[in-house]
């Protein structure tokens, strides 16, 4: 997934610096084959295709025939598995995972936060009312609607509860040292604890490691804000931000990072090559 993303995402800024279809084209199949990877990517075009439209200096016309091609060669993936989605289930649905996610993870974990229960808790109780809402015959489409209008219902009956699990969410994103990804790597039988000195200094340089790639994203970006490279800035910092909003929740942990470590790499390099 992150090889095709970071193709795409090179693709886009191509064609923004050479004002190319070609090039605008291209992104728009990498990052359109991506979400049949993982379905994160879906709704990159809302803020890619805005974000482009401000940052090139080119003729309005122009500008819009470019977002043009890079929204029709990203709906060829996306339309065909919808089109595939709908003759299978009556449903212009793309993904039953976001519902799934949205209802169990981030759904569960506001009303936990809120009603000071556990998350097996909250996704009993939601659980108990959207079986209250199924009706008999219903396929994974019709169902994934429901899930979908419940999660977005308790999102707006527990909304500190969002909030707070969000920030939870994103902290865990861009801090977690990935301790038990590495364990697990390493054959470890209890991957949440460290029990040999090898790994202590294994899960050691990965923190460091870690450490370095963040202080040097934030100078690489500052260096870039400072020397007013606004547009460098901003087209890699785009992918950073919709990526951490799409996935901060009470699911998150230090693997969702994986996609967006490369755009953290290449705002360090920005710092260290000054």
């Amino acid at each position: 997934f992150t090889l095709v993303l970071v193709a795409g995402s090179l693709c886009w800024w191509r064609g923004l610096r050479e004002h190319s279809l070609w090039w605008s084209a291209g992104a728009g199949m990498f990052l359109g084959a991506s979400t049949l990877i993982r379905p994160i990517a879906l709704y990159l075009p809302v803020v890619l295709v805005p974000v482009g439209l401000i940052l090139q200096d080119i003729r309005w016309p122009t500008r819009l025939l470019r977002s043009g091609v890079f929204l029709l060669a990203f709906a060829l993936p996306v339309g065909g598995w919808i089109a595939r989605n709908y003759a299978l289930t009556g449903v212009p649905i793309f993904t039953t995972v976001e519902s799934i996610n949205l209802v169990n993870f981030r759904a569960a974990g506001a009303m936990a936060e809120e009603e000071h229960i556990s998350v097996e808790e909250a996704q009993r109780r939601l659980s108990e009312t959207l079986k209250g809402r199924t009706r008999e015959g219903m396929n994974r489409g019709q169902i994934s609607r429901l899930e979908a209008s419940l999660a977005f219902e308790t999102f707006a009956q527990y909304p500190w509860g969002t909030v707070v699990t969000f920030m939870q969410g994103v902290g865990r994103l861009l801090a977690g040292p990935g301790r038990a990804e590495l364990l697990r790597l390493l054959g470890a039988p209890r991957p949440t604890t460290i029990e040999t000195g090898l790994h202590a200094v294994l899960v050691g340089m990965e923190t460091v490691v870690l450490g370095l790639i963040m202080f040097g994203a934030v100078l690489g970006g500052y260096r870039l804000l400072r020397s007013r490279r606004y547009i460098e800035l901003v087209a890699v910092f785009i992918f950073i931000f919709y990526f951490v909003a799409m996935s901060a929740g009470l699911e998150a942990y230090s693997r969702f990072r994986a996609p967006i470590t490369p755009y953290f790499a290449l705002l360090a390099g920005c710092a260290f090559a000054s």
